[in-house]
């Protein structure tokens, strides 16, 4: 039987000196406009699951109690009667089960792609916020433009926002969870959980597997991933045991990468006080 996934935990609340002024925004636009909505997604998806498993698994253990309660028809032979209905039980339930089985596991595979693609698109946008508002983010980026480049602009700010961009995705493209919190913890952000990184490297992981070999193990992934226990040729089946973990180690990088480049951004907005 498939267990039944759960949904995302609930987002870490910010701590009192932020919650404070209710006037400050509690997220990064990067936070509200992306991830929040793309991650309530990911939870109707893991919903949806639950539900169709719910529903159909009563159905399919009182598929015994249909069988037994044949009942001899006049007239007709009672074995032959029972076996038919025993074959049209059976076949019900297999075709069923096929379908709703597949379905589950479509979208537990599609998980680990949703939820690195959602977890990137976020970490590029807040970087380029935040790039926008403190220059100093930039100082050693050594982002370049030709002249014809700058003289085919529309404006300053769009070549500006096009050099931030690039200097982002070069940074996200170049590493993965590890390096991106070393990179962010050498910025100053800090409280990230010790498993963080190492849960997130193992879903980034999973989602290769995912893309690249149709979830077939690769002596790659053994090699970088033993925790996970396989062997090379098997095919990962992604059950729903994996989801709390990878999604609470999600949430623990966005919510302290949000909190610390809110803070760095509301510094250098905030007027100061008389």
């Amino acid at each position: 039987m498939i267990s039944s996934p759960l949904p995302p935990p609930a987002p870490k609340s910010i701590d009192q000196d932020s919650a404070a002024n209710v006037a400050e925004p509690k997220r990064t636009p990067a936070y509200e406009k992306s991830f929040a909505p793309n991650t309530d997604k990911i939870s109707y998806l893991l919903e949806f699951s639950r539900r169709a498993t719910e529903t159909f698994f009563p159905q399919l253990a009182d598929a015994p109690n249909k069988i037994s309660g044949v009942q001899a028809t006049p007239g007709v032979d009672q074995n032959e009667n029972l076996i038919r209905t025993v074959q049209e039980v059976v076949k019900e339930v297999v075709k069923q089960a096929e379908k709703l089985t597949g379905g589950i596991l479509l979208i537990h595979e599609l998980m680990p792609v949703l939820i690195v693609t959602i977890v990137e698109a976020y970490l590029k946008d807040v970087l380029i916020y935040a790039a926008g508002i403190d220059h100093t983010l930039m100082a050693r980026a050594e982002q370049t433009a030709s002249y014809k480049h700058i003289a085919n602009a529309g404006s300053l700010r769009e070549l500006l926002d096009e050099l931030r961009g690039k200097w982002a995705r070069k940074l996200v493209d170049n590493g993965g969870p590890t390096q991106w919190v070393r990179r962010l913890e050498a910025m100053g952000a800090r409280g990230y959980s010790p498993n963080t990184p190492m849960t997130m490297e193992g879903l980034w992981g999973v989602r290769h597997l995912v893309v690249h070999s149709a979830g077939i193990v690769t002596p790659e992934f053994v090699r970088r991933h033993p925790s996970f226990r396989t062997k090379v040729g098997d095919r990962l089946i992604v059950t729903s045991s994996y989801f709390t973990p990878w999604l609470t180690a999600v949430f623990d990088f966005v919510q302290v990468t949000d909190l610390y480049f809110l803070r760095r951004c509301q510094r250098l907005t905030t007027p100061p006080t008389s």
